[in-house]
C-alpha cells in the first residue's frame, strides 16, 4: 500500500519537475503525456517494493469467555504489486495498483485466566493477504510559482486474507485469533497507512515542493555569468486524458535581480492537443521569447558590446591605408598606416522568428564603430555604421558540463546578410556600399564564432533525481521550437530527496 501511494505522490512531483514567472505569461508551455507517466509508475513500483520493510502493528490483547491471550510480534513485509495503472482525469492524476499481495508473521498466546491456568497454548502463525487494490486520486494546482499537491483519501479494496497457524489450540480459541488476526491487518491497512499518507502528501511533500529549484544558474564564463534561467509555474497545470499541460516562465533574468519584470511579452504558444502530444514522454514548446529575455538581459547589462583588436579584422582593413576609397578622409586625419580597431555593439534587442519553413532568424541592429590609432597610441572613431545583421541559429541538445546527466539547448549561429547605413563620420564622407564585403566578412569570421561560443554554454533544461531525457530532439514550429524526448526514471532512495522520504515512510 506505501508503494502505491509513494508512487503516485512521485507521478504528481515529476509531472511538476520535468519542466518548471513572475507575470501571468508564460514563455514556455510543456506538457506529460500519459506513456511518459506510465513509465514512471512502472519503474517506481518495484523500486519501493525492494525498499519496503515492516508495517507496524501493535501486539493485540485479548479477554474473553474466560480467557486471555495476545497476537504478538506481528511483522508484515514482502509487498508485491501485481499491476499498476496511471490515468488522467480533469484536473487529477488517478493511480490504481491490483492483484497487491502481502505476507505477515505473529507469534500467539492463551491461557484461562482462572487457576490452574488451563488449558493454555502458544504457537505462531503465517498470514498472506493477497487480492488487494489500492487507489487513489491526487490533484495539482501552483501556489508562489511552485506546485502543490492534494491527495484525496486513499480508497482500499482489501482481498482475501489466509492464516497458517502452528502450535495446537482449542478450534475456537484458533477461530478467535483468526478473527482478531484479520481485523488488525485490515485496521493497519485502511486506517493508519491511508492517513498517514494522505497527510504525508498534503504537509510534508508540499513543504518540499515549495523549496524547489526552478531558477537555474547559467554558467556562461566570465563576465558573462549574470543570468540564470527561470522555470516557474505561471498557472495552475491542466490535466487531460492523455496529458498534464504546463505553463512555465522560459525566461532569462539577470541573477542580481531575479524577480525584475522584462518589457518583453511572451508570444502566445499553441496549445497542446492530444494529437499534438503524441508519443513521447515530455514536449515543450519553447517561444522566441526565451531568446529574446536572454539577449535583453546580456544587453541591459552591457555586455553585448564587442572589441575586434587590428590584429583580427580582416581583408587588411586593420590599417587606415585600406580605407583611401571608403573614408578618404581617414588618411588625413590619422598617421600613415594607422591600425584600425572595431567595436561592435548591439543597438537593441534582436528581433528573433522562427518558422516551421524557416527555422529560427534572429535580426541584430548594430552599431560598427571604425577607431584609428593617434600618434599617442589612443584610438579615435572614424566613423560609424548601422548594420542590420541576419543570423541563422540552429538549435541543439547537448550535455550540461555542471550537471551530472544534465542537457542543455545549444545551438549554432550563421550568418546570412546584413544591410549597412552610415551612422556618423568623423572624417568626411563614407562610401558604405564598399565596405558591405567586409562587414559580411567580419560578422561572419568574427562576430558569429563570439557568439557561438557564449551559445555553447546553452539554456539548462531542469532536472529531477534520477531522470535521465533519451534521445531529445529539437524541432521548429511557428512561432516555437518544440523540444520532445523519452527518459529514464532510476530515482535515488538516499539523502534528503523526496523519493528517500517516500521510502522512509514504506519504511517506518
Amino acid at each position: 500500500m506505501n508503494a502505491g501511494i509513494a508512487a503516485s505522490l512521485t507521478l504528481a512531483v515529476l509531472s511538476q519537475k520535468v519542466f518548471a514567472q513572475d507575470s501571468q505569461d508564460a514563455g514556455i508551455a510543456a506538457s506529460l503525456s500519459l506513456s511518459g507517466a506510465t513509465s514512471i509508475l512502472n519503474s517506481l513500483v518495484p523500486l519501493v517494493e525492494e525498499k519496503i520493510g515492516s508495517l507496524p502493528i501493535p501486539n493485540l490483547p485479548f479477554d474473553q469467555d474466560g480467557f486471555e491471550g495476545s497476537v504478538t510480534n506481528v511483522k508484515c513485509d514482502k509487498l508485491a504489486v501485481g499491476s499498476q495503472s496511471v490515468s488522467f482525469a480533469t484536473n487529477s492524476i488517478g493511480v490504481s495498483l491490483e492483484g497487491m499481495s502481502l505476507t505477515c508473521s505473529a507469534g500467539w498466546n492463551f491461557k484461562l485466566k482462572s487457576w490452574p491456568h488451563v488449558p493454555d497454548g502458544s504457537g505462531s502463525v503465517d498470514i498472506s493477504v493477497s487480492n488487494t487494490k489500492a487507489s487513489m486520486s491526487v490533484g495539482l494546482t501552483t501556489e508562489n510559482l511552485h506546485p502543490q499537491l492534494n491527495c484525496a483519501p486513499v480508497s482500499l479494496t482489501i482481498g482475501d486474507i489466509n492464516l497458517s497457524f502452528h502450535g495446537s489450540a482449542l478450534d475456537w480459541i484458533l477461530n478467535l485469533f483468526k478473527s482478531l488476526i484479520e481485523n488488525a491487518i485490515k485496521s493497519a491497512l485502511d486506517g493508519q497507512v491511508g492517513s498517514a499518507i494522505a497527510s504525508f502528501i498534503n504537509e510534508d511533500v508540499n513543504k518540499e515542493l515549495s523549496g524547489l529549484n526552478l531558477d537555474l544558474a547559467i554558467a556562461a564564463p566570465p563576465p558573462f555569468d549574470i543570468a540564470e534561467a527561470r522555470f516557474g509555474f505561471v498557472a495552475n497545470p491542466v490535466i487531460n486524458p492523455t496529458f498534464i499541460g504546463v505553463q512555465m516562465q522560459g525566461d532569462v533574468v539577470p541573477l542580481a535581480t531575479p524577480n525584475a519584470s522584462l518589457p518583453i511579452p511572451p508570444p502566445s504558444l499553441p496549445p497542446f492537443s492530444s494529437s499534438s502530444d503524441g508519443e513521447l514522454y515530455i514536449e515543450a514548446f519553447i517561444s522566441s521569447y526565451t531568446l529574446v529575455s536572454a539577449a535583453y538581459t546580456y544587453f541591459a547589462a552591457g555586455l553585448e558590446r564587442w572589441t575586434v583588436p587590428a590584429s583580427e579584422i580582416p581583408l587588411g582593413f586593420n590599417e587606415t591605408q585600406a580605407y583611401l576609397l571608403v573614408a578618404p578622409g581617414m588618411v588625413i586625419a590619422y598617421p600613415t598606416n594607422a591600425s584600425v580597431q572595431m567595436i561592435v555593439s548591439v543597438g537593441n534587442v534582436p528581433d528573433v522568428v522562427i518558422t516551421n519553413a524557416t527555422g529560427i532568424t534572429a535580426t541584430l541592429p548594430l552599431l560598427l564603430s571604425f577607431q584609428a590609432e593617434n600618434s599617442n597610441s589612443s584610438f579615435t572613431e572614424a566613423f560609424a555604421v548601422n548594420a542590420e545583421a541576419t543570423l541563422s541559429l540552429s538549435p541543439a541538445v547537448g550535455v550540461n558540463p555542471k550537471v551530472t546527466g544534465g542537457l542543455i539547448i545549444t545551438g549554432d549561429f550563421r550568418y546570412i546578410n546584413s544591410s549597412l547605413t552610415l551612422n556618423s563620420t568623423n572624417v568626411g564622407p563614407v562610401n558604405v556600399g564598399l565596405l558591405s564585403i567586409f562587414a559580411g566578412v567580419t560578422l561572419q569570421d568574427v562576430l558569429v564564432p563570439i557568439l557561438n561560443v557564449l551559445l555553447q554554454t546553452g539554456l539548462p533544461i531542469p532536472a529531477a533525481d534520477g531522470l535521465e531525457l533519451v534521445n531529445a530532439t529539437l524541432s521548429t514550429g511557428d512561432g516555437y521550437v518544440l523540444l520532445g524526448s523519452d527518459f529514464t526514471f532510476n530515482p535515488s532512495l538516499t539523502g534528503d530527496s523526496v523519493f528517500n522520504k517516500l521510502a522512509r515512510l514504506a519504511i517506518d
